[in-house]
């Protein structure tokens, strides 16, 4: 009797041992699970989250801003022997396109607009993995794959137009967006910064995106405004610099039909400081006309700067949609082949699908209120002057 009563004992330790034994097991694998899933959601929140630094950011996922501080130092003091071959390859591209725009007495200024103006015109929007299909790869995020290729993404060109500036000691950093997606530049002229995205303007060089101010800027992008300089100056927008006076608002509609025509994608007039909302509004109100109009080929769009000395400066940006940038590598021979193969197969192409008829009809009675109504305008704004004059 009595070894029945230990037998018994020690089946009940073996159960306890057994289940004590899997509830740890289990505890075990739950605690691995629960650990692996923090580790991952930290991993991608850590993708999401800015970190307060310029250099080594990865951006989109895919490409990282790289310092080259050492190409534009030894450029500097002179021991440019002392780069890698790679490094001195770039700097001997940068120093040509340097030696090509930038001549002797002008203003840091007037030597950013020179670098600008050459980076949108000669360099192209490489989309990387978003493109049909990709041609650069990484190579467009580096100055020497971008000087090379003359494509470029967003770091791509933001790093090459800071190595630019470092070699002309112009302060100059690169700026990123919190969510790491988009960079661009800031530039510091005359003690204030600037922030210059070349990226948005290439292919439509119309400044919009040109020495910015940090409320500008704010109106596209968010970045860390604790790390990165603060941006509060006009005196170096390029509307500001470059505007005319505007006596009649109504002279607008002309003035921008012959900046199309002109192939001119920037406009800037002075509107003085008393400058009321209803003037403001007629101005927008105007631009959205011609912009509805032209819409098929063209997109409009219109800021108010405040100046530093007071002045209310009007800027008209024009984009172009007349993307033509993937036939620069083929013959004239094969570019009208591609250009009467699509006109045939489109040109009973309407382009509404998906509208209703009441739709199309809004949109062509619109066009023809608009024309009309920009000969009325001008007759008014005329017949207006006249009885100023009798009076």
């Amino acid at each position: 009797m009595e070894k029945k009563k230990w037998i018994a004992v020690w089946c009940i330790l073996a159960v306890l041992v057994v289940g004590m034994g899997a509830s740890i097991t289990l505890s075990a694998v739950m605690f691995n699970k629960v650990s692996g899933l923090k580790t991952s959601v930290d991993s991608t929140l850590a993708k999401d989250e800015d970190v307060a630094q310029e250099d080594d950011v990865v951006i989109a996922d895919e490409y990282t801003i790289k310092s080259t501080k050492n190409i534009s130092d030894a450029y500097k003091e002179g021991r440019e022997n002392s780069l890698s071959k790679e490094d001195k390859d770039t700097l001997d591209m940068a120093k040509k396109v340097l030696d090509e725009i930038i001549t002797d007495g002008m203003s840091d200024y007037e030597k950013e607009l020179a670098v600008y103006n050459w980076m949108v015109k000669n360099i192209k929007n490489d989309t990387g993995m978003m493109s049909v299909i990709p041609t650069s790869g990484q190579n467009a995020a580096t100055p020497n794959g971008v000087l090379k290729s003359k494509t470029a993404v967003c770091v791509g060109y933001a790093t090459t137009f800071r190595l630019f500036m470092q070699m002309m000691d112009i302060e100059c950093k690169v700026v990123h967006t919190t969510d790491r997606i988009h960079s661009w530049d800031e530039v510091k002229l005359d003690g204030e910064w600037y922030h210059t995205d070349i990226y948005s303007d290439a292919g439509s060089p119309n400044y919009s995106h040109f020495n910015m101010n940090d409320k500008e800027c704010s109106d596209n992008y968010e970045w860390n405004t604790d790390f990165f300089p603060a941006a509060t100056g006009t005196k170096y927008n390029y509307a500001v610099v470059n505007n005319e006076k505007l006596d009649d608002v109504y002279k607008l509609p002309k003035k921008i039909k012959k900046a199309i025509e002109d192939k001119k994608y920037f406009l800037a007039y002075n509107l003085g400081q008393d400058v009321d909302d209803e003037k403001v509004s007629i101005i927008n109100a105007i631009v959205q006309s011609i912009s509805n109009y032209v819409t098929d080929s063209y997109n409009l769009s219109a800021k108010l700067i405040d100046a530093d000395n007071g002045d209310k400066v009007m800027a008209v940006y024009i984009s172009s949609y007349n993307d033509t940038s993937a036939m620069d590598n083929l013959s004239d021979k094969i570019t009208e082949k591609i250009n009467k193969a699509v006109d045939k197969a489109f040109s009973d192409f309407s382009g509404m699908t998906g509208m209703e008829d009441g739709d199309l009809g809004d949109i062509t009675s619109s066009s023809r209120t608009i024309g009309s109504s920009d000969e009325a305008i001008e007759n008014e704004s005329l017949n207006e002057g006249a009885a100023d004059e009798s009076e």
